[in-house]
């Protein structure tokens, strides 16, 4: 099976799965909403505070200053094949998100009304619920942060502890996203299986960790 037909299966499962879950999902978004409604109501709390605190990790401008930092290093190594893959990976799942969010148009919880913004300069278009962007951005970080560990030569003894903690970290930066009630839980479950296709696709035609004529061995 060549990449092209993996790629039209990946995108053609991930759509039937978002249709054939829906149902269920809207009903776990409205018993989950209904557990959560005192912390809803109060804002505040143990919980609401650290999830105030846990999702500024995911968001436009914490996003942007890793992906500086990254595009220096690789720039200053010359590490121009991973640089090309983390440009296009993390600038087409930005667009993919924003696309999607258009298209489907879903309102957030209660009525919420966000704009779409980046490095905190807003944009005149509305930034609807599905999928989540904060849970997109953390899971495409936690993704291509634990890809580029296992790729090191350093970190031999804590690459899957690392991973391990960084998808526990992307998962909580999600979670909190319905705390703060500006998200329901299939946007964010949603979100984490759209950054995760993405990534699989993308490393099947562009891995910065496979020299190209293996890259092309593997792939056929």
């Amino acid at each position: 099976m060549n990449r092209l037909t993996k790629t039209l299966l990946y995108i053609t499962l991930t759509v039937i799965i978002s249709f054939l879950f829906r149902p269920l999902a809207l009903r776990v978004d409205e018993l989950i909403y209904e557990a959560l409604q005192p912390v809803h109501r109060s804002e505040e709390g143990a919980l609401y505070t650290f999830a105030e605190l846990i999702t500024v990790l995911g968001g436009s401008t914490a996003f942007m200053l890793i992906i500086a930092t990254f595009s220096v290093a690789f720039y200053w190594r010359k590490q121009w094949q991973w640089f090309i893959f983390m440009v296009v990976f993390f600038v087409g799942g930005v667009l993919i998100n924003t696309v999607l969010k258009q298209i489907i148009a879903r309102d957030r919880p209660y009525g919420i009304e966000k704009s779409i913004d980046y490095i905190g300069e807003a944009f005149n278009l509305l930034s609807y619920s599905f999928p989540s962007g904060h849970s997109f951005r953390a899971m495409m970080l936690a993704l291509f942060l634990s890809f580029l560990v296992y790729q090191s030569h350093k970190l031999i003894r804590f690459k899957r502890i690392i991973s391990v903690g960084l998808m526990i970290l992307a998962i909580v930066i999600a979670l909190s996203r319905v705390v703060l009630a500006v998200h329901f839980p299939s946007d964010i479950i949603a979100a984490v299986l759209y950054a995760s296709v993405w990534f699989v696709i993308l490393k099947m035609w562009l891995n910065p960790g496979v020299k190209e004529d293996e890259s092309e061995n593997l792939n056929r």
